[in-house]
């Protein structure tokens, strides 16, 4: 098995894991095998670092006896092209992050956006009227489509490196009829009442002399600023590890029931378990 690595112990009824480059760091396994633990299933959970351009190899290799796979980067727009069938929100994006077996077909799923939603319920109950959203990768593009669901009346800017880099997202705000306007990442400000990060944390060091009044959703949990996070209120920071867990939430609903709109019992009390996993190992 050359070009995999694998981390598993046990044998039991169904196997599940998460593929990406890198993947060491990766908190998946601990919060979908603590998961599993608390709904009873005889469920195992693994990681497998899987190079870019090389899932489909591993599809039909190392991962054949997968029932579910979390898919990472760099993986997500392979992911949503090698789906035989995909929701709707993979079908417009082009990127999945969940990958279902059916059969000998893998289903392809996106619950980025679903944790998105959920990680800023908060934010959508007091209101959000401007948003910033910082870089325009996949996560950036699941980051909008939850604003056209749980704000459609936001006003949104995005702020890249590199602006010429930004023409698929531009895309997308207009279908999905959220117009944006692009800007260098130097010229962020404080004018917003949501601030949705998806840049790495050495690109917000410059900005961390503003004051922030709105709320902060920092999405990359592996590479937390604190520094920047310090200058919005508190209360009002929502760290990625939140999204991870109600992401992977609904991963479950997708390999228990194969409805990623079905809740499982006592969701609350299952995140409760979720996180203290994950602080476990923080």
């Amino acid at each position: 098995m050359i070009g995999y690595e694998r981390t598993r112990t046990g044998m039991t009824s169904k196997h599940f894991a998460v593929v990406g480059d890198p993947i060491d760091h990766s908190l998946s396994p601990r919060i979908h095998s603590a998961a599993y633990k608390h709904l009873g299933l005889d469920w195992d959970y693994s990681k497998y670092q899987v190079a870019k351009d090389s899932l489909a190899t591993f599809l039909n290799d190392s991962g054949s006896n997968l029932s579910g796979i979390s898919v990472t980067m760099p993986l997500k727009i392979e992911a949503a092209r090698l789906s035989d069938s995909a929701d709707e929100i993979v079908n417009l994006l082009g990127v999945a992050n969940t990958l279902v077996k059916a059969g000998s077909s893998w289903l392809g799923f996106n619950t980025d956006v679903f944790g998105i939603q959920k990680s800023l319920q908060s934010a959508w109950t007091e209101g959000v009227g401007e948003v910033s959203v910082l870089g325009a990768g996949a996560t950036a593009q699941s980051a909008l489509y939850a604003l056209s669901l749980s704000a459609p009346n936001a006003i949104v800017s995005v702020y890249v490196r590199n602006v010429a880099t930004a023409n698929q997202i531009s895309t997308l705000g207009a279908k999905l009829g959220m117009p944006l306007e692009v800007h260098p990442l130097s010229e962020y400000t404080s004018n917003q009442d949501l601030t949705i990060s998806t840049v790495p944390a050495d690109a917000l060091g410059e900005f961390s002399q503003f004051k922030q009044a709105g709320w902060l959703l920092n999405v990359n949990y592996a590479s937390v600023n604190q520094s920047f996070s310090a200058t919005f209120t508190d209360g009002h920071v929502v760290n990625g590890e939140v999204m991870l867990i109600w992401q992977a939430i609904a991963q479950i609903r997708l390999f228990l029931n194969g409805d990623a709109a079905q809740e499982l019992e006592d969701e609350a009390s299952l995140y409760v378990k979720m996180l203290e996993a994950l602080q476990q190992s923080l």
